[in-house]
């Protein structure tokens, strides 16, 4: 078994005082070491108070992250000088990983990479992200002229530009302050380094990564077989993996470390199709999951999601022209973890409604052949809306799709999902605009634990 931390160690077992690098800042919660060796545990930003967003001041609380490569099971252990783990859950659950021992101060664990788990010592905040990595077998050439290369250390990069057949590779153990704007063919970004946004301020990022709309993003990527794997995208300013008008793509073991803001959705499909998201992590204070203007062909699966102040999944809201022939279809959401909901809790009729499962079809544009299978929710509340169906016109936000026109929505299948006690059950919404907008063929199979069902309109639905 061999252990490689992603950071030079800056500080040793049982030190009071945490050092700091140039663009992170050392958890004061945690120390942990993999394999009786120190890696490094990164203090991620306290949310901004941001319009729409966090607001309540109790939960404008950090979190953790630490992420190391190694071969084989590994045993993990985590200590806090003020932080009670003796309760501390390992999440998800469906990742089969128990304690090895627990007390007031320490939990040991083991885990094999590639994993990420989130270690809860009570509740929501204050958690530690665990990300395991597998060390890469072909690590590209510094010297090679297509590869934008960002070894171990500190790199104050600024823009990033990839073209045809480019990589950017972030080494083990680089932290770099930058944004990317990748567009052609054969693009990739690799490596299980960081790629960080904290430096700028919510929707003040630079004015080059504005190229979607106003706010800006961290990963812009465009073109043909486009591929992200292993980094860590840490804190954008704004959204912040967006795959846009890309064919062929792959987003593989990405963690997604994000909350201080609201809009920093975690990954946006954009005018896409044949898109596969996989094994990868996403905490935001923003959608999660979020295929935009169109989106066909896309599979996202063995995915943990965690939003504090939007939705796990979001589809639709930004819709182009239905009369373009551009269309949503044959999208699957498939095995994935939802470990938190938005603590800004909403009615389902309310304009930003924060939900688990938002669909909302408008300006003319059909949805169709939709499929969420295997979905495990950790924590769900009275108040949590499941699911929030609608077609509907957009009078507000960019004209670029705003709208008097609803859309049409045609095959949603939800199945094999259980959501745990509620006190009632988190209610479902289906909403048509009008008979000539209609949801129809609907279906639920093996979905247990909703409560409420609502319909307005023309809405075909199977229970």
């Amino acid at each position: 078994m061999k252990i490689y931390c992603v950071a030079a160690t800056l500080f040793a077992v049982g030190a009071v005082a945490f050092a700091a690098s140039p663009g992170r800042q050392i958890s004061g919660d945690y120390l942990m070491s993999v394999g009786g060796k120190n890696v490094d545990v990164i203090r991620v930003p306290m949310p901004e108070k941001s319009g729409g967003g966090i607001w309540n001041m109790l939960d404008w609380q950090p979190y953790s992250y630490a992420s190391f490569s190694a071969t084989g099971t590994v045993e993990v252990c985590v200590r806090s000088g003020f932080i009670n783990l003796s309760r501390s859950e390992i999440l998800p659950a469906s990742k089969g990983v128990a304690a090895c021992s627990r007390s007031a101060n320490t939990v040991v664990f083991r885990m094999t990479p590639p994993m990420t788990l989130v270690i809860e010592p009570c509740g929501r905040h204050r958690a530690l992200v665990v990300s395991a990595n597998l060390p890469e077998p072909d690590t590209p050439r510094q010297d090679d002229p297509k590869v934008k290369y960002f070894g171990p250390g500190f790199h104050r990069a600024g823009e990033i530009a990839l073209g045809d057949g480019e990589t950017l590779y972030l080494a083990p153990g680089a932290w770099v302050e930058g944004f990317v704007l990748g567009r052609g063919r054969d693009v990739s970004i690799r490596g299980s380094g960081v790629l960080s946004g904290a430096c700028w301020d919510w929707r003040n990022g630079p004015p080059r990564s504005r190229t979607i709309n106003a706010i800006g993003a961290l990963v812009t990527l465009s073109g043909e077989n486009i591929n992200v794997k292993d980094a860590t995208l840490f804190s954008s300013w704004g959204w912040t993996l967006v795959m846009n008008g890309v064919t062929n793509a792959l987003v593989d073991n990405v963690k997604v470390v994000c909350g201080r803001v609201i809009n920093d959705d975690g990954i946006d499909i954009c005018s896409a199709q044949n898109v596969v998201v996989r094994n990868s992590f996403v905490r935001c204070q923003d959608d999660a999951i979020a295929p935009k203007y169109w989106c066909e062909n896309l599979v996202c699966t063995n995915l943990t999601l965690w939003t504090d102040a939007a939705n796990a999944f979001r589809t639709g809201y930004e819709c182009v022209d239905g009369s373009s022939g551009l269309v949503y279809r044959n999208l699957l959401f498939k095995d994935i973890d939802v470990l938190h909901l938005s603590i800004n809790k909403t009615p389902p009729e309310a304009y930003w409604a924060n939900c688990a499962i938002f669909i909302q079809a408008a300006h003319g544009q059909p949805m169709s052949d939709i499929v969420f299978d295997d979905i495990r929710f950790h924590e769900v509340g009275a108040r949590d809306i499941f699911l929030n169906v609608k077609t509907m016109p957009i009078p507000q936000g960019s004209p670029s799709y705003r709208t008097d026109q609803a859309g049409m929505i045609k095959g949603l299948t939800l199945q094999n999902i259980h959501i745990p006690d509620s006190k009632g059950g988190m209610c479902v919404n289906l909403s048509s605009h009008d008979d000539a907008h209609p949801i129809e063929d609907v279906s639920f199979k093996n979905v247990t634990g909703y409560g409420r069902v609502t319909k307005k309109g023309k809405v075909d639905l199977s229970l």
